[in-house]
């Protein structure tokens, strides 16, 4: 079924190590839903929750077994400028030319997008389609882009003060510090991270965490996986009593 929304002959599994449980499934298929309707994908959720993984596995999917390179990824951090990002589109836009040959569509995704000042061109290449005012040949069809964001959250009250405390680059006092997110300074924040335009904030999709029923769901399919390939043994209530462990 998956394999069918995507519009891609059936296949296997490009990855048995990903564990594909329904809550990936529905991300998978809401990322193609937006593909469809042409609405920019822009996820933010907490480092680790399994962003980068999924997205290469659905374009593991659309390779179709091809091994074509049709995943770019751009690791945004603060020292990237627009250059780096101009660069890196152009190279996608080639890459999605030989793919379109293999009728293989390209992901250029941008992940931790909001860490670097230059985040207003990446709002131009999602919500505009254009970059440098240049429109991007491909776009929307053989080439799709996908931004990832680090949320926007405080530290705490005490590990402000254990930040401010240790001498770790704090002898500026906070209300001498220039880099601020409206009044809060950015070293107060979990991730340092830069305003998101406000053509980018409603299409904001919160990927959300782990709950501990999709943790539970993973460390059931993990352990049945090896118990299957013999990695464990067969023993009676094995799968229940280690995941309850876990």
């Amino acid at each position: 079924a998956l394999c069918d929304v995507m519009g891609i002959p059936e296949c296997g599994d490009p990855d048995p190590s990903y564990e594909l449980t329904p809550d990936n499934v529905i991300k998978i298929l809401a990322i193609q839903m937006r593909f469809r309707c042409g609405i920019p994908v822009v996820v933010m959720g907490e480092t680790g929750c399994g962003k980068t993984r999924l997205i290469r596995y659905m374009c593991s999917l659309q390779a179709r077994g091809t091994k074509a390179r049709n995943m770019l990824l751009m690791k945004v951090h603060g020292g990237i400028t627009r250059k780096d990002i101009i660069r890196k589109v152009m190279d996608a836009v080639e890459r999605s030319d030989v793919n379109a040959t293999l009728k293989v569509k390209t992901i250029l995704f941008f992940d931790e997008a909001n860490t670097t000042d230059s985040v207003g061109l990446i709002k131009e290449i999602m919500c505009d389609g254009r970059v440098n005012g240049h429109p991007i040949r491909g776009l929307g069809s053989d080439l799709h882009v996908i931004a990832a964001c680090n949320p926007y959250r405080k530290h705490t009250d005490e590990m402000i003060e254990l930040l401010e405390s240790a001498g770790l680059g704090y002898h500026v006092r906070t209300g001498d510090t220039e880099d601020r997110l409206g009044s809060i300074p950015l070293r107060q924040l979990v991730y340092r991270v830069h305003p998101l335009p406000d053509s980018m904030k409603a299409l904001v999709w919160d990927f959300g965490q782990l709950n501990r029923n999709a943790e539970r769901l993973y460390i059931r399919q993990i352990v049945s996986r090896h118990v299957a390939n013999g990695s464990l043994p067969t023993v009676a209530r094995l799968v229940d009593v280690a995941t309850a462990v876990l």
